[in-house]
């Protein structure tokens, strides 16, 4: 939008260096894989931005917009500066003096997921919607292995009590129940993050959002020895509505 490009042009002119270009982190590793158009380059920080960083939460993160200087061929890219976030999701340490972990930046949606397969745990759901409340996104409930629940109206009753504002959304990806709905709460050009413990279906949902054509065609899932994929790194995929979403652990 064209509050990004005035920002971005900012940060060029502050910057002085004449190379640099417009991108977003789709992946985040030892390196940081960058959308640059049409293509991807992968880039480290530069060492002034690590330099001038406030703190770890001022890096690049996946969902940042970054301007960077890419190499015309292979090779690794520098990060020069990360724009202004509209939105950040943030993970505190137990230990409150150690500062809050970036997980997402400008994330627009957050699900909230329960697995339908063990009792709902109203306490964590509510400390994840207070997460998504000061991140600056807004949140949906997501209730998956709805086959699996003893009594669904009871589980939605309560998921509905808990904040009464926030849509409720009841999936099972078996029975190909709520998944279409769940994606068209994703507006286009809008990204999406799915929040919870792992064990409640969080890659089995993003699978079959993002389809399995589009995992069948990239590298970037790693399978462990008895075949099953394990989500080692954060990724953003582009849906088929246009919208996005980031998928990690």
């Amino acid at each position: 939008g064209p509050s990004l490009e005035a920002a971005f042009e900012e940060v060029r002119a502050a910057l002085g260096e004449r190379g640099v270009v417009p991108g977003r982190v789709v992946r985040q590793e030892s390196l940081l894989r960058i959308q640059l158009g049409g293509r991807q380059a992968l880039a480290r920080p530069a060492g002034r931005l690590l330099h001038d960083a406030a703190g770890a939460e001022a890096l690049p993160v996946i969902g940042d917009w970054v301007a960077v200087s890419a190499p015309e061929g292979g090779g690794v890219g520098l990060i020069h500066a990360v724009l202004p976030r509209h939105s950040a999701l943030l993970r505190r340490a137990a230990d409150t003096d150690s500062e809050a972990q970036v997980i997402a930046a400008n994330v627009d949606l957050v699900f909230v997921v329960s697995g339908l397969d063990a009792p709902l745990n109203p306490r964590r759901i509510e400390r994840m919607l207070a997460l998504v409340a000061q991140s600056g996104a807004r949140p949906a409930i997501v209730l998956t292995k709805s086959d699996l629940a003893p009594d669904l109206g009871a589980a939605m009753r309560k998921a509905t009590a808990i904040a009464p504002d926030v849509p409720v959304l009841v999936v099972s990806v078996p029975l190909d129940r709520g998944v279409r709905s769940l994606r068209e709460e994703i507006r286009p050009g809008e990204t999406a993050v799915l929040l919870g413990p792992s064990g409640v279906g969080k890659s089995t949902l993003t699978n079959a959002l993002i389809g399995e054509a589009a995992l069948a065609t990239s590298e970037v899932r790693e399978a462990d020895r008895r075949g099953r994929h394990t989500t080692t790194h954060r990724q953003l995929f582009v849906l088929g509505g246009g919208g996005m979403i980031i998928d990690g652990p």
